[in-house]
């Protein structure tokens, strides 16, 4: 869900909970009071750590890059509903529902998710390659700010 998601104690307990119903394997990281986390315990399908390093993780063979929903189409938004202590959540059942329907290699939405995410990963890995506009882009960054502090 990325480095800045910021939910409520229920809400966390609720998407863990349904990344667990869903029986798909997982990588859940938590970096807050490590109730959730922990020291690298497995949970059935899955595994909750600590720390990970994210563009390992995000570029490995076996992960589906999930993107911007409406520009790249290669994501699902999640339904909120209203629970006990007038608070809005994405129910477990939800995210249970949501990680089956992903994982779905039948399902024609999904496939063409999937389509599009490898579409998005080689042009990615081309930005960031040596000569790519994401290299030549933070090349020349550095060398702006190193020759701005030279002029100082």
């Amino acid at each position: 869900m990325g480095s800045f998601l910021s939910a409520s104690k229920q809400q966390t307990e609720e998407i863990v909970a349904g990344v667990k119903n869903s029986g798909v394997p997982f990588l859940l990281v938590s970096r807050g009071d490590g109730t959730i986390g922990g020291g690298g315990e497995r949970r059935g399908e899955g595994m909750a750590v600590p720390w990970c390093d994210q563009l390992r993780v995000l570029c490995h063979d076996s992960v589906d890059c999930k993107s911007i929903v409406d520009d790249w189409k290669v994501g699902r938004r999640a339904r909120k509903r209203w629970v006990g202590g007038g608070e809005e959540l994405v129910t477990r059942d939800e995210v249970a529902d949501m990680v089956r329907r992903f994982m779905d290699s039948e399902n024609g939405e999904v496939k063409g998710m999937r389509e599009r995410a490898s579409e998005l990963r080689g042009v990615f890995r081309a930005a960031v390659a040596d000569g790519g506009s994401s290299d030549v882009g933070l090349d020349c960054f550095v060398k702006d700010i190193s020759n701005q502090f030279r002029a100082s």
